[in-house]
C-alpha cells in the first residue's frame, strides 16, 4: 500500500473514531488531492465550509516550494526585520494597487511572487467576506513574522528567518478569526496571539485539542505515546498538524 492510500485510510479513521475531518493540502500533499474525492465525511477546506455556525476557511499548497510569497532574503533588505515590515506592506500595496508604493524599487520583487500573492489573499478575502460567522483559517503555510514560522533548523541556510505567508498575516489583519491553524515549520510549535487571533502550529506530528466558544478559544495539548498516537483515539503518525476542535466537532489538518 502506498503512503498516500495509507493517508486516505487515516483520514477515514478519524472520521469512523474522532469526527469529520477538515483538511488543507500541505506542500507534499497537492499531487494527490483527487484522491480524497467522494471520501464520506472529509472535507477539503479550501472550497470553504460552515459547520456549526462556524466558518472555515482553508489555503493549501499546489506547489512544493511553499512558504512566503516574496523570496525576501533574494533582496537588498534581507536581516532588517524593520525594513522587511515596512516594504512588504509597501508590496501589498503594489499588489493590489490601493496606494502609490514607497522605498524600494518593485522591480527587486519578481512578478510571479506579488502574483502568488495576490492569489493567496484574494482568496483568503473571499472566503471571509460577507459573513456574519466566526472564523476558522486552517493554513498550511503559517502567518509570516511571528513565532510560529521561525526556521530553527541548524543546518538550513534559512535559520533564523520567517517563512511564513505574507497574505495569511494580512487576511488575520484584516478579518481576525477567532482561530489560525497551521504547520509547515516543523521546530516552531507554538501557541500565539496574532493580529486578534490565536493562532496554532502543534508542530510536526503533534496534536492539540481546541474549545471554541463563542469568541473564546482554548487549546491544550492532546495526549500522545512515543508511536505517536493519541492516547484518546487519533492517531497522528501521518499527520504533520492537526486539531480537534470539540466546540464544532470536528478534526483539522493542515497537513494529512
Amino acid at each position: 500500500m502506498s503512503l498516500p492510500e495509507i493517508g486516505v485510510e487515516l483520514l477515514e479513521d478519524l472520521v469512523r473514531s474522532v469526527a469529520p475531518v477538515g483538511y488543507v493540502p500541505g506542500n507534499h500533499d497537492y499531487p494527490y488531492r483527487d484522491l480524497l474525492t467522494g471520501v464520506d465525511g472529509v472535507t477539503d477546506l479550501t472550497a470553504t465550509d460552515v459547520r456549526d455556525g462556524v466558518r472555515f476557511v482553508g489555503l493549501g499548497c499546489d506547489r512544493f516550494d511553499a512558504g512566503t510569497e516574496i523570496r525576501y532574503l533574494d533582496s537588498p533588505f534581507q536581516g532588517d526585520a524593520e525594513q522587511v515590515d515596512e516594504w512588504l506592506d509597501a508590496y501589498r500595496a503594489q499588489a493590489f494597487q490601493s496606494s502609490p508604493v514607497t522605498g524600494p524599487d518593485p522591480s527587486a520583487v519578481p512578478a510571479d511572487g506579488i502574483e502568488r500573492y495576490r492569489h493567496r489573499l484574494r482568496h483568503l478575502r473571499d472566503g471571509f467576506a460577507n459573513t456574519a460567522e466566526a472564523g476558522v483559517l486552517v493554513s498550511h503555510v503559517p502567518p509570516f513574522d511571528t513565532q510560529l514560522d521561525v526556521i530553527r533548523a541548524e543546518r538550513s541556510p534559512l535559520q533564523g528567518h520567517h517563512w511564513g505567508s505574507l497574505a495569511v498575516r494580512h487576511a488575520l489583519r484584516e478579518y481576525s478569526p477567532a482561530l489560525c491553524l497551521c504547520g509547515h515549520i516543523h521546530g516552531a510549535a507554538g501557541v500565539v496571539d496574532v493580529d486578534g487571533t490565536r493562532c496554532v502550529n502543534p508542530g510536526y506530528r503533534c496534536a492539540k485539542t481546541v474549545t471554541i466558544d463563542g469568541d473564546s478559544v482554548e487549546t491544550e495539548d492532546a495526549p500522545s505515546s512515543t508511536e505517536g498516537k493519541a492516547s484518546d483515539g487519533p492517531p497522528t503518525t501521518h499527520s504533520e498538524t492537526a486539531t480537534h476542535t470539540t466546540a464544532t466537532n470536528f478534526y483539522l489538518g493542515s497537513n494529512l
